[in-house]
Order: structure tokens, then C-alpha cells, then sequence
């Protein structure tokens, strides 16, 4: 955890911090104190309210990490059961932002994939599609649309 980085973006600054600052380990008592960092404190206190969460069974057999942060993002958005989200945001947000500059391996290596795997794992019902930019040049967005499968919830 002390290596760890979390990155900030609210839409003026970007910011990069570690999660913990120090670390003091008890020997022989099998614990440890943690300090945190200073800058991470606001992100802390505002788990309570600002805190997607969801039921490990969802992501208990998921094999592929971007199928993992798919779900994510998609649960941030439960209530509309919509994602749009530009395609570089998404890259950057999967931390592969300089990976698949051709939208088509992106899509079947990355989408497709996860899109897969989170129909067949999880109890999410997804469709997703690609959205291009002004005058028709280059896929610019994605939209997902969603919604838990009732009988998943049901056996749940």
C-alpha cells in the first residue's frame, strides 16, 4: 500500500499522491501503523458518502482486469444504467492511455473482452456502443448501457 498512487482529476488540476506516508511494524506482535498521507485525509472521510460499492460475488470470477474496472465504472452509474465516456478518459481511467492507438485492437482486446466476460460472470446485462467524432473521423466516445439481471439478484 505504501507504494501505491492515486491520481486526481477535477477538470483543472491533475494530482499524483501516495496512499500512506509511514509505516511502523510491530515485530513479533503481527500488526502494523499506518500513516496516512496528509492529502489523502478529504478522500478518506468522504468514503461514507461518495462510495460506489458491490457485492464481491460480481467480481469473484472475473479473470480480466479491465472487465473488474468496467464494472467499476459502470456501478458509479447505476441509476441511469448509462456510461458515455471519451475513449482517451476510458484509456487513461485503464491506465493504458498509450496502448491500442488503433481503435480496433482496443475493442477486441479490451471491450470486447470485458463486455464478455461481465455477461457471462456477473449479473450485469450490458450493451455498449462506439461513438464517433464530429464529421464522422474517429471513434471519439463509448456508450455502455446497463442493468443487473433481476433473476441474479433473486439468487443473491
Amino acid at each position: 500500500m505504501k507504494e501505491k498512487v492515486i491520481k486526481t482529476y477535477d477538470g483543472k488540476y491533475q494530482q499524483r499522491f501516495r496512499w500512506v506516508y509511514g509505516i511502523k511494524y510491530h515485530n513479533n506482535e503481527g500488526k502494523v501503523t499506518l500513516g496516512f498521507s496528509p492529502w489523502i485525509s478529504p478522500y478518506l472521510t468522504m468514503l461514507q458518502e461518495h462510495f460506489s460499492s458491490y457485492k464481491l460475488t460480481q467480481v469473484a470470477g472475473l479473470k480480466s482486469i479491465y472487465s473488474i474496472r468496467l464494472l467499476e465504472f459502470l456501478i458509479q452509474f447505476k441509476a441511469t444504467g448509462k456510461l458515455i465516456i471519451g475513449l482517451d478518459k476510458l484509456k487513461e481511467r485503464l491506465e493504458i492511455r498509450d496502448e491500442y492507438s488503433r481503435f480496433y485492437n482496443f475493442k477486441k482486446r479490451v471491450i470486447e473482452v470485458a463486455v464478455k466476460e461481465l455477461k457471462e460472470k456477473s449479473n450485469i446485462i450490458i450493451n455498449w456502443k462506439a461513438i464517433k467524432g464530429l464529421k464522422g473521423k474517429g471513434i471519439k466516445q463509448l456508450e455502455f448501457s446497463f442493468r443487473e439481471s433481476e433473476i441474479f439478484e433473486k439468487c443473491s
